[in-house]
């Protein structure tokens, strides 16, 4: 398991420095931050105008209509969303319709637009609409109707390779959830018909009318029921029963996900297909599971297999109604998830591999990493368990969490990194997607078996003279040396150091590199605080509020912090450190002040450009660099899914 460990960490380090480089730096960062406080408070937002946009290619004003072939009216970018689009192939305010879909689905560029599509969904969602904050009721300027036809025509397009949908599934999957596609309904016909009739007697509903018709979400129920508050005595009597009628339409809109609603995917299936069997199945079997145990099995188990299914030749849209299926999977799960109480070792493992499963059913692993896994993770039930094979079901399980959240990562960060030097909010949208799916149950399920394995083999901490430190628990192992700081004032008046150890009761969200993280709450796997140590190599612990109360007369010494792999602590003055304790930063100081080159390895006499297939990891340093050498063992091992390069011998260098 480790060698395969070694090789996935080697490929998504590849993947992200290529990523990066299509990522880069804004021109100017300052700048775009003053675009955006302007567009938040500018009625037309980055949009310059409404137009029509012909067939032909023409665009014409917006009373004046395409003549022959219907068109599309939507609003034009500002000059400078333009020229920043394509500067920096940084896209604000994008609208769908007309958009090229190979030009929306960027593939020279990492995905970059698709993904910064989704990003601004995400701002949208929490900063009032961010730059649209004001133009969401710039009328005309986003047509629902065209973005969906658009949706729709843009995923039978892409889905209906073969080869995409088992390269970018996960990417595939998780824009499906910002992207629109539905084909239009009664229910949102009404919706719109009745909010247009209610603004045509109701001037001071006109803004509202427009947000219904240019970008609808469930939150518009509640500016309904406000806006009918605020103007109960000035909306007419006649108005009264068509706001009730709007209220139950759009109720019905949004109402909760019912298991019967499948049926309407099943019909855009091949009706002889395993797909649609599988479906059915579930459908017809999930309303009589009698507990959630056996219903997030079920949901699990099939989120994988139509994921599988996938991968058979069929058209896009069949494809598009097995993403929307799985996605409607997930949502079930995560309620049905909380109601599965595990109370034994058995129910524990059990619930733990079935969220790996589902990990794997959305997408989070690769169908292939999910095979090396599933053995690992598969515990006959009623049979005993021995410590070790406890130990490697919990390295396996987190796993799980540390390939999902890598796979968040390659896609995501690399615009997440460009956004949040213009927009620090950007940056909460990893941790949003990673805690929004499967992966945050799965990181609760493990630590409680983490707690249970290091009970059990008996490992046991030395924090200091704390009382109860059997609820000290490592979550990243590390050690590291500094003062000690027990965080007493406001988060957001701190100023934090990378030399110094920090504990307190909750991490600000905008923690940066440190030393060392101890803290009350932000224990699981996959909360801020852990994947910024994890992926910074920052030992971190987490305490009870006890523990926390207890270290406060610590605060201000140095001490030596170390959290070993299997989740012991060590906390402790840094005067009382042992001899081997004190060689760990005498061998780091030396690791920095000089680096040894083994010269005597090199083999200059080889003079030709070499086929990737020709090296591998043992001829690093000698006849190439070892990123080629890596890339060459990668080659040999996986042979069908690293692609053919050549590297250019040593001698080229000396």
């Amino acid at each position: 398991m480790k060698k395969y460990l070694v090789y996935a960490v080697l490929v998504l380090m590849l993947f992200i420095s290529k990523t990066s480089l299509v990522s880069g730096q804004t021109t100017d960062p300052i700048k775009v931050k003053n675009m955006i406080a302007r567009y938040k408070k500018d009625a037309r937002g980055p949009y310059l105008d409404i137009r029509w946009f012909c067939q032909d290619g023409s665009i014409r004003a917006a009373r004046d209509p395409c003549p022959d072939k219907p068109g599309n009216q939507r609003a034009r970018y500002k000059d400078e969303v333009t020229r920043l689009a394509k500067k920096d192939h940084i896209f604000f305010g994008q609208i769908l319709s007309t958009t090229p879909y190979t030009d929306f689905w960027d593939a020279n560029n990492a995905n970059s637009r698709l993904i910064q599509y989704q990003l601004e969904q995400f701002l949208r969602n929490i900063d009032n609409g961010w730059i649209n904050r004001r133009a969401q009721f710039y009328r005309g300027a986003v047509q629902y109707e065209d973005e969906n036809n658009w949706g729709i025509g843009f995923y039978g397009w892409r889905l209906a390779d073969s080869l995409t949908m088992g390269s970018r599934y996960f990417l595939l999957r998780q824009s499906a959830l910002s992207i629109p596609h539905t084909a239009d309904t009664k229910n949102a016909q009404g919706v719109r018909a009745l909010s247009r009739e209610i603004s045509d007697s109701l001037i001071s509903f006109q803004d509202l009318r427009i947000k219904i018709h240019n970008m609808p979400d469930e939150g518009d129920i509640a500016l309904v029921k406000a806006f009918q508050q605020k103007n109960k005595n000035k909306i007419p009597v006649k108005l009264k029963p068509k706001f009730k009628k709007l209220l139950s339409e759009m109720a019905l809109m949004y109402r909760p996900f019912q298991v019967k609603d499948f049926d309407k995917y099943i019909s855009k299936l091949p009706g002889n297909s395993d797909a649609a069997k599988i479906t059915a199945a579930f459908v017809a079997t999930y309303g009589a599971l009698p507990n959630a145990e056996e219903r997030c099995q079920a949901i699990s188990h099939t989120a994988l297999e139509l994921r599988k299914e996938m991968l058979k030749p069929m058209k896009g849209q069949a494809r598009l109604a097995l993403i929307d299926i799985v996605n409607k999977l997930e949502m079930m799960l995560n309620v049905q998830v909380s109601k599965w109480e595990a109370k034994t070792l058995g129910a524990l493992t059990a619930q733990v591999y079935c969220l790996s499963e589902a990990a794997a059913g959305f997408g989070f692993l690769e169908l292939w990493e999910w095979e090396q896994l599933k053995e690992k993770l598969t515990i006959a039930e009623g049979a005993s368990i021995s410590l070790n094979q406890l130990r490697s079901f919990l390295e396996s399980s987190s796993n799980v969490i540390h390939w999902g959240t890598a796979m968040v990562w390659s896609h995501y960060m690399p615009a997440i990194n460009v956004y949040k030097e213009f927009e620090p909010l950007a940056a909460g949208y990893f941790d949003d997607l990673v805690r929004s799916s499967v992966l945050l149950p799965l990181g609760q399920q493990v630590n409680r078996l983490s707690n249970f394995f290091a009970q059990e083999a008996g490992l046991s901490n030395a924090v200091l003279d704390l009382p109860g430190q059997s609820a000290v628990r490592g979550l990243n192992p590390g050690y590291a040396m500094g003062e000690l700081v027990v965080v007493n004032e406001a988060k957001d008046i701190i100023s934090f150091s990378q030399n110094k150890i920090y504990a307190f009761h909750e991490a600000p969200a905008n923690l940066k590199p440190v030393a060392g993280i101890i803290s009350v709450t932000e224990g699981n796997m996959v909360s801020h605080v852990q994947l910024l140590a994890r992926n910074l190599g920052i030992p971190n612990a987490v305490i009870s509020h006890e523990n926390l109360e207890a270290m406060r007369k610590f605060s201000g010494i140095e001490v030596f912090f170390a959290v070993s792999n299997k989740g012991t602590v060590i906390l402790k003055p840094a005067a009382e450190m042992d001899a081997s304790e004190r060689d760990l930063f005498k061998q780091k100081k030396v690791r920095e002040e000089k680096i040894s080159v083994p010269v005597e390895r090199i083999q200059l006499k080889q003079s030709n450009v070499l086929n990737l297939r020709e090296v591998s990891a043992v001829q690093s340093g000698v006849i190439c660099g070892p990123k080629a050498a890596n890339l060459g063992q990668l080659k040999r091992l996986f042979p069908d899914h690293v692609v053919g390069r050549i590297c250019t011998s040593i001698w080229r260098f000396s």
